[in-house]
């Protein structure tokens, strides 16, 4: 569920003028995790859509514009170094500590359903907007701290 959150989340945010020039959006997720796999399996059904890139670290990443990614962490410094690195991107992960920590969407489960939790302060530096149709299916972090 969260690969196909992950694939749906680049179609329902507002790119304006960080739309990728070729229309097809770099998915960039950590090498081994049942997630990535997942995701990387259902881009490959879609290759005019989407790349999938994996990673092992930030630095992996240099050389590549991606849109979405998603983390395995919840260290701050990490969740920095890949906001600085990559301005234009979701940065996903899990957890209410994943936003806490700086991350833009994080899922959590509800009623044992997993569901974004959106930081819209967390997100608004990457000068992107989500569509209500994502925003209406989310909650909403509140009382977040600055970090």
């Amino acid at each position: 569920m969260k690969a196909v959150y992950l694939f749906r989340f680049a179609f329902l945010t507002s790119w304006g003028e960080f739309a990728p020039s070729n229309k097809q959006f770099n998915f960039c997720s950590e090498l081994d995790l049942d997630v990535s796999n997942t995701l990387q399996a259902l881009i490959a059904k879609k290759p005019t859509q989407a790349n999938y890139i994996s990673y092992s670290s930030v630095k992996d990443l240099e050389r590549e514009t991606c849109n979405v990614i998603y983390l395995s962490t919840q260290d701050p410094s990490i969740i920095n170094t890949f906001k600085i690195s990559q301005p234009h991107a979701l940065l996903i992960g899990d957890g209410q500590p994943f936003i806490t920590a700086g991350g833009m969407i994080a899922f959590i489960k509800v009623n044992n359903r997993i569901k974004p939790l959106i930081s819209l302060h967390n997100i608004k530096p990457t000068e992107l907007s989500l569509r209500s149709q994502l925003l209406s299916v989310s909650e909403i972090a509140t009382n977040e701290g600055s970090l």
